[in-house]
Order: structure tokens, then sequence, then C-alpha cells
């Protein structure tokens, strides 16, 4: 190709990614090659052969002059047969139209391609995309490489769409590649759509689908600095978003459905900040949240999940986590009721003080209850509304306190505070009387514990009649579920009825 042509396409091309790319700086010194796979003699039934060899071309100015290259798929379908690896500092760009998801009248989803299409009819369990090895100044990672306009069809027999392998902790800066990925469709991977190994960081992806893989929509495996916006996964066998040990994501208007495991999984992770987030119509849990720390959401949507209707299922299941937020969430959905186990589920052992500040709570989705007595007994939960159409003041039913952390519940069916079951002593401590409804019966029960004793005491400002705060309540009802006490609201006073 003669020099003239070269800079003319480079003109053409560069221009075309200031209006498309928002002026995305790519190579910042040396030369800078583009391609047009047309012009370069690509053959749309066999085109991984051209596509390689001009990105092996680029890998070798990179290491020679320290530039980078630029190739352009216009409009068409193009077979792939083999891995495409793509060395740093590279942007692989279709142009065309874009993708949408749409639903017809039964609900199921349909994609409308983009214009480009890389098709794999390669062997099974290879990759479509994933780095190059062993270039310079770099090691396994997609470092500044822009992937967009393109769909990628893996036909169910391609492993991963896109594929960063897994890096050595002592590469470093080296493990923030920059990789930019917009405006790309991924599906019907073998495996996930979009797969980023450990110590991957520095991701930014817009615009992006994952739709009807085999495993999961996106996975991130101990990274950090994670950025995704507009970013869905629908229809994929396992969860939508998968995240182990991930460090510091911000999510904008992403979304997760349809998807036959959790719509989102966050485990061993810590500072996620979730905006406008989306979970619903996923089999499993909207979202499950373990051992990760100072995760917030906000204004996001958990609503009908667990399709399986199994009732084992919650919109969120929380685990050893602590600094989590809900503001201004909605949880539950109005069109379906008696489907999902909980609204937020927390089996933690020791429960941290979480919060669900300013939600709406649609409450008759839920088949065991809003909240779980961990939530119950632990969270701020202040400003929300619930009822079946979520419109109603939501009222915590359960402001008593256990001060030895011992968790307890309340039965909805008839207001009943649960002791657990250990044996030994088990202190409760009564909330104010202006924090409860007056008039409302508490009944405290023992659930399996033998010879329980508990200490009731009253909350500061508090009087007690017929009480001794010093008297200790040993049960001795032979009925295993018997009361041994009945704590009525006055207008100023507990009561303590026989």
């Amino acid at each position: 190709m003669s020099s003239i042509i070269k800079r003319l396409l480079f003109t053409v091309s560069f221009l075309i990614i200031i209006l498309i790319n928002n002026n995305i700086a790519i190579g910042q010194q040396g030369n800078i090659e583009v391609y047009n796979i047309v012009t370069e003699g690509v053959d749309p039934t066999n085109a991984d052969i051209v596509i390689q060899r001009i990105l092996d071309e680029i890998k070798t100015n990179m290491g020679i002059l320290g530039g980078g290259g630029i190739v352009y798929l216009p409009p068409g379908t193009y077979t792939i047969n083999n891995t495409l690896k793509i060395p740093p500092r590279t942007v692989l760009m279709g142009m065309g139209g874009s993708f949408n998801l749409s639903g017809d009248s039964q609900g199921s989803y349909f994609i409308k391609h983009q214009s480009v299409v890389l098709d794999w009819r390669g062997e099974e369990d290879k990759n479509m995309i994933e780095s190059y090895e062993n270039v310079p100044f770099n090691s396994n990672t997609l470092e500044s490489v822009v992937i967009q306009g393109i769909a990628l069809n893996g036909n169910a027999t391609a492993q991963h769409g896109i594929y960063l392998p897994n890096l050595d902790e002592g590469l470093g800066a080296q493990t923030r590649s920059g990789l930019i990925v917009r405006e790309t469709l991924i599906y019907n991977m073998k495996g996930n759509g979009f797969h980023a190994g450990q110590n991957q960081s520095e991701i930014f992806l817009e615009k992006v689908c994952s739709y009807k893989n085999g495993g999961n929509g996106f996975k991130f495996i101990s990274g950090s600095d994670i950025n995704l916006t507009s970013v869905w996964a629908g229809g994929n066998i396992k969860d939508g978003f998968y995240f182990e040990s991930v460090d510091n994501v911000r999510s904008f208007n992403c979304d997760a459905w349809g998807n036959d495991e959790n719509g989102a999984y966050i485990s061993n992770s810590a500072g996620f900040s979730f905006h406008k987030f989306q979970s619903n119509d996923n089999d499993k849990n909207g979202i499950v949240i373990i051992n990760s720390p100072e995760c917030s959401f906000l204004g996001s949507f958990f609503v009908g999940n667990s399709a399986l209707i199994d009732g084992e299922h919650s919109e969120i299941y929380i685990i050893d986590s602590y600094g989590i937020k809900f503001v201004g969430c909605r949880i539950g959905s109005h069109w379906s009721s008696n489907k999902t186990k909980w609204g937020i589920y927390d089996s933690s052992a020791e429960p941290a003080t979480n919060s669900i500040i300013g939600c709406s709570i649609y409450e008759a989705e839920f088949l065991t209850g809003t909240f779980s007595s961990n939530v119950l007994g632990n969270y701020l939960i202040e400003g929300c509304t619930g009822g079946a159409s979520g419109k109603d003041i939501y009222k915590n039913p359960n402001k008593f306190v256990s001060t030895n952390l011992s968790p307890f519940h309340i039965n909805k069916s008839n207001e009943t505070i649960i002791v657990d079951t250990e044996t030994g002593w088990k202190q409760l401590k009564l909330p104010l009387a202006a924090d409860v409804n007056y008039g409302k019966e508490y009944l405290i029960v023992k659930k399996l514990a033998d010879n329980m004793k508990i200490l009731i005491t009253p909350s500061e400002g508090d009087n007690i009649n017929n009480l001794d705060v010093g008297t200790n309540f040993e049960y001795v009802n032979t009925n295993a579920n018997g009361a041994f006490r009945i704590i009525k609201v006055s207008e100023s006073n507990w009561i303590v009825i026989e």
C-alpha cells in the first residue's frame, strides 16, 4: 500500500473516530497505521487470515516504532476460524448499525444484529478475541486497546467472546490495561461473554451486551477499577455479572435480566457503586453479596427475581458484608406476588448495621417476608414505603434490639418474637413506647432451646408496670412453643400481661 493511500485512509478513519469515538486517544507517539480489511484483500468467508496479518503487523510496528494501529471493518459478516490475538495500542472498529433488545408478546428477547458481525466457525473451546502474548512492555493485557461497533457470534462453540488471561501479581502497573469496549454485542458463546482473569484492571465497558452465553455474561476475577456504563447481561446460563475479589467497581445504568442463576454475584470484593442498576426476572437471586464491604446501590431496581418460584431465593441476598447501602431503590414488584422468598435476606452469623433508605418495597411479592430477622434486627431502615402497592408508609415491625447480638425474628402471621435456638441467657432490650404501635401485642415464645432464661430490660425513659427489671423469667411450660409473657404497649408504659 502506497504511503499516500495510507495517509488518506488515516485521515478519513481518524475523522470517523473523532465523530464516533468522542476523541479517543490512541497511541500518543510513533507511527499509527490505519487498515481497511477490504482494501487489504479480506475474504469474508475466511476473514481471520487477513485480520490477524494486520494485527501482527501492528505488533511489529509497536515494537520497532512505538506506534499502534487502527483496523477498520466495513459493514458485513466475517467468518472467523481462529482466535484473533490483539496487540496493545490497537483499535478494532466496525461501522454500521447498532443493536437493540426487544421483547415479543411472550416476553422472550431477540437481537437486532449490528451490521458488522464476526461469526465464529473455528474449533470448539477457543476464544474469539484475546490478548497477544509476549509483547514489549506488556504481558497478556489488551493495553490501550479499543473494540467498538462489532458483534461477536460464538455459535455455541467458541469458549469466550473477549478473554483476558490471569496475570502475575508481580507485573504491577502492567496489569492496568485501559481496555475500552464500546457498542459491542457478545452472544452465543460456550463460556463467558466477557472474561477478565486475575489482576486484570482498569477496564471500561460502555453499551456492551452479553447475551445467551453458556457461562456468565461478564466475569471479573481479582482486578480493580472496573467501569461499566449501560452494560447489559441477559439470558446467560450462569450469572449476569460475576465479581470475585474485585475492588472499585463503578456501574451506571446496567441491567441483568433473564439469567439462569443470579442477576449479579459479588464475593470477597469491596468498594462497589451501582447507580440505576436493574436486576429482574433472573431464576435465582437478584443480587448476592458475600463478604464484600462498602457496596452502595442508588436508584436501583430488584424486581421479579426468583423466576424458578421455588421459594428459596430472594431479591437481595447478603452474607458477612458491612457498609451496604440501598438508597432510593425499588425492591419487589406489583405484578408478581408470592414469588420471592425475601425482599432482603441476610444470613450472616454476626450481621452488620447496613442501611435501607428511602426505598419502595412491594411486599406482596415475598413469600416469607419483606426482610429477614437479621435485617429487621440490625439494619437502619428509614423513610421507606411498603405494602402491596409500595405506596404505604413502611413501619419496621421489629425495633427490638438484642444486646448480645443473638438473632431473633418476627413471625409475620402472628407477630411473635421467636428467640433463637441457643441455650442459656438471652437479653432483649425493649423499644421506646413511642416507636411501636399502641395496643399492639408482642408474644415472646421459645423456639427450641431447653432451660432458656430471658432478662428483659426497659429502654431509657420507659416504665414497666407489673415487672421488676431484675426479674429473670424462666421458661417452665412443657409446650415447646408456649408463651411465658405477652407485652402490650399502652400510651406511656410497657404492661406485662400474665
